[in-house]
């Protein structure tokens, strides 16, 4: 098998958000040298990028997300606010849940769907403080609400929750 990882360990995300380590090498399905040619060819052509160019926006979109996972499963369509499922999300993740296949052991919230909508409860040892979650949907998922029953809020770091140094 071949894994895809064609990235340098220096890969920095963009200013704002140093807040999730760097996952891009980590949890990713493995690839036969061909079908990682396939994927990085649908990646280009999904994401819109030249032949040869992109390689940082395709890294950025590993690093929370086992993207090879997705297009192995063809699962590759996103939601209107630009989501894919949550099947393949990474536990650094804002809202990594028990849907991942990557959840047992790693602490995954849960997505609900209640009679006022969609509900996401984070786990009660998430990394993630309250008010980066809020911030967090109030950007990207606005219409899902944030319910903290079972959830204490930990240190509000200013550096990557993640971060083991």
């Amino acid at each position: 098998m071949f894994n895809f990882n064609p990235f340098n360990s220096n890969f920095k995300l963009n200013a704002g958000e140093e807040y999730r380590s760097s996952m891009v090498d980590q949890y990713n399905t493995e690839l036969t040298e061909e079908e990682n040619k396939r994927f990085l060819s649908w990646a280009r052509d999904h994401y819109g990028i030249p032949d040869g160019e992109g390689g940082d926006f395709i890294r950025k979109q590993m690093n929370d997300y086992d993207l090879q996972g997705a297009w192995k499963e063809n699962e590759t369509n996103q939601s209107d606010n630009g989501h894919f499922s949550s099947k393949y999300k990474k536990p650094n993740h804002p809202t990594f849940s028990d849907e991942s296949i990557y959840a047992e052991g790693n602490n995954p919230g849960m997505w609900r769907e209640r009679e006022d909508g969609w509900h996401y409860y984070p786990n009660k040892n998430s990394k993630y403080s309250k008010k980066y979650l809020e911030d967090y949907f109030s950007k990207y998922d606005p219409e899902a609400i944030l319910d903290y029953s079972d959830y204490s809020d930990p240190i509000d770091k200013n550096t990557n929750p993640y971060d083991t140094e």
